[in-house]
């Protein structure tokens, strides 16, 4: 996980359509998607909590995120994930620059955490997320790997553009 960038979907689906929606998402989807602007794919369900899937995508960088070739991707969806997006509820998307990455371990369970500070003390709390957060839990007994990651928005934005208007 020493990728600079990446893409994480945090979201629900319809009951009825996970077990179609899983072998789908692991069989087609993330395969697509991986080799070309991702270098590494995860998909995460959540244990009591909503929204009940997380899925996590590695990229080299988050500017690889607007490479043409995953632009057109967004531009142009195949059939199965144009049928597919109506089955998702509650989505959050989030771009993401790589700000801290400790340990090397990759486990089956992740934790998320959004936080969402005021823009006058967002550089302050990065840091201490950085220097004082991640050091301690990267060193706490059964944890792999930590990450902080700061959302990108006018990376996202251009992203959405291209997902919505095919521009």
């Amino acid at each position: 996980m020493k990728s600079q960038g990446a893409l994480v979907y945090w979201f629900d689906l319809a009951s009825e359509m996970v077990d179609e929606w899983v072998d789908w998402y692991i069989r087609d989807h993330m395969p697509s998607r991986v080799g070309a602007t991702f270098s590494a794919a995860h998909c995460f369900r959540a244990v009591g909590s909503k929204p009940a899937f997380l899925a996590y995508y590695e990229a080299e960088t988050a500017e690889a995120l607007l490479a043409p070739e995953y632009l057109a991707l967004l531009r142009k969806p195949s059939t199965d994930d144009r049928l597919r997006r109506g089955w998702y509820l509650n989505t959050v998307r989030a771009t993401c620059r790589v700000c801290a990455s400790l340990g090397h371990g990759q486990g089956g369970v992740a934790a998320t955490i959004r936080v969402s500070p005021p823009a006058a003390s967002r550089l302050q709390i990065r840091e201490r997320l950085v220097d004082d957060v991640a050091p301690f839990l990267a060193q706490t007994k059964r944890v792999g790997a930590v990450q902080i990651l700061e959302a990108d928005n006018e990376i996202r934005t251009k992203m959405d553009q291209a997902r919505v208007t095919g521009k």
